[in-house]
């Protein structure tokens, strides 16, 4: 390749990273800095460990009923639905560039606090989808443990029965119970659904299996057995359980109950007094209790909401002493630093380019740029990445034995990351790439244009320049006496 090929070869080059710098700068802008996404699967195994749990819990609402050890069962049957139906949470939080570059420049806390109202307001209104979610997916699994009980409640008389076994003398034909299954779940998520309207619907419920039964010769005699005291049974049941989700009204408000529920939980946490799910003495279950007492003032989802942003400020304020908006400053002041450090990075080449135009050799060297390009998607995403990855590996190897319920929690939750330095990540490979081909030919062109500086200027004697038929064994000093008489 010729000089002057190295040298165009070398500014197209140029011109072809100084683009890629540019749309790695662009991301850091125009996607989010970095991204956090988590999503819990609620897995047979966590569903399992969180019903031993949660079951504890339930006693609070049967506590005055003679229904306790029902409605536990009960309530721990829907959680192991829940956990076979493989539901699937997530939610996410994000940041950008430009807040942690302004806190370098604009020093004030209202930046710091605007950072962790955006981080808590993210956090909520995640846990909100994650709530509409959960309803629906427990709204199934408790209409399905509606009709299975009140089977069980028919042929519990036959003993071994169960309601499989019931389900295999249908033949396998599963579509009248699952037209009762859906009418109920119908009911529940009603907008205008109430404690009454679900309770009528769960008897008729009961009705259409006890007319099931009577069509099979072996639950016959239990269902003509079945009268108005069981039905009773059921009804106190449906209205002890959805008593707990209902206003004043006896309107049914899932959401509104669970987000008060979160919302209970985190002034208890303030108020300093521990919270108890073991199930030990000396607490009464208090951030599920107000849940649980129909005479609780109920609020509506965004007014819960707002409460529940608000509490959870003042809790991370709390736990931090007061300083948690000049520690939160100083962390975006110093990774607004290195933002800029890496922005510089890539921008060298656009500099280099630019004052290297019209030179003998444009190139330079492509150290810095590869730099600026790897380090921060390595840190924010692939090192972040790596930990989770390994913890669910050690944990699913045996490599140690934790307890149950860690083991569930691990192999349930997944975290992922994300950053707009994705863009930065790849174009510093392709620079890298690259930069083996553009290294060499810029080393080349170095070379020839050193070796074209050093070379000494050769001037031919004059006796080679004379015509041949000029003698050359002539003395110099005659040939110059020559030259003078001619120029005379």
């Amino acid at each position: 390749m010729k000089t002057q090929d190295r040298r165009r070869f070398l500014f197209i080059g140029n011109i072809i990273i100084s683009v890629l710098c540019v749309a790695a700068i662009l991301g850091y802008f125009l996607l989010p800095l970095f991204r956090a996404s988590f999503s819990v699967t609620v897995t047979p195994e966590l569903a399992e460990q969180a019903a031993d749990i949660i079951a504890v819990e339930s006693s609070i609402a049967a506590k005055n009923t003679s229904s306790e050890t029902d409605m536990s069962s009960m309530l721990k049957n829907v959680i192991r639905s829940v956990g076979a139906s493989g539901l699937t949470v997530s939610f996410s939080s994000s940041f950008s560039s430009s807040s942690f570059i302004g806190a370098l420049f604009d020093r004030k806390l209202e930046r710091a606090d605007a950072l962790i109202d955006d981080a808590v307001d993210q956090l909520v209104d995640n846990a909100g989808n994650v709530i509409s979610a959960l309803i629906s997916s427990v709204a199934s699994a408790a209409a399905k443990e509606v009709v299975k009980n009140q089977v069980g409640e028919i042929i519990k008389a036959n003993d071994g029965d169960t309601f499989e076994g019931f389900m295999e003398d249908l033949g396998g034909d599963s579509s009248k119970i699952d037209s009762l299954i859906d009418g109920l779940i119908k009911a529940i998520m009603d907008d205008n659904a109430t404690v009454d309207s679900v309770t009528e619907k769960a008897l008729e419920s009961a009705d259409e299996v006890q007319e099931l039964l009577l069509g099979v010769d072996k639950y016959s005699e239990h269902a003509r057995s079945y009268g108005d005291e069981e039905k009773e049974g059921v009804r106190k049941m449906c209205k002890s359980v959805l008593g707990a989700f209902a206003d004043e009204n006896g309107k049914l408000q899932f959401k509104e109950a669970l987000i008060g529920m979160i919302l209970d939980f985190v002034n208890k946490a303030l108020s300093g007094e521990g919270v108890n799910i073991s199930g030990a003495s000396g607490s009464d279950f208090v951030y599920t209790a107000s849940i649980f007492d129909p005479k609780a003032p109920r609020a509506s989802v965004a007014e819960l909401t707002d409460q529940l942003k608000t509490r959870i400020k003042t809790l991370f304020y709390d736990a931090a002493n007061g300083k948690l908006p000049d520690f939160a400053l100083s962390v975006m002041a110093v990774n607004g630093a290195l933002i800029l450090v890496c922005l510089f990075l890539l921008f060298y080449p656009i500099l280099r380019t630019l004052t290297n135009i019209g030179k003998d050799n444009p190139g330079f060297v492509l150290v810095l740029p590869i730099i600026g390009g790897i380090l921060p998607f390595t840190f924010l995403v692939l090192i972040p990445s790596a930990g989770p990855a390994i913890l669910k590996a050690a944990a699913s190897g045996n490599l140690f034995n934790p307890p149950d319920i860690i083991k569930a929690v691990v192999n349930a939750v997944s975290i992922s990351y994300f950053s707009g330095t994705i863009v930065a990540f790849f174009a510093a490979v392709i620079i890298f790439i690259f930069g083996f081909f553009y290294s060499y030919q810029r080393r080349k062109l170095k070379k020839e244009l050193s070796a074209a500086e050093t070379a000494p200027v050769f001037t031919a004697p004059a006796a080679a320049l004379k015509p041949a038929s000029e003698p050359a064994s002539e003395p110099a000093a005659s040939e110059d006496a020559e030259e003078k008489t001619e120029e005379n």
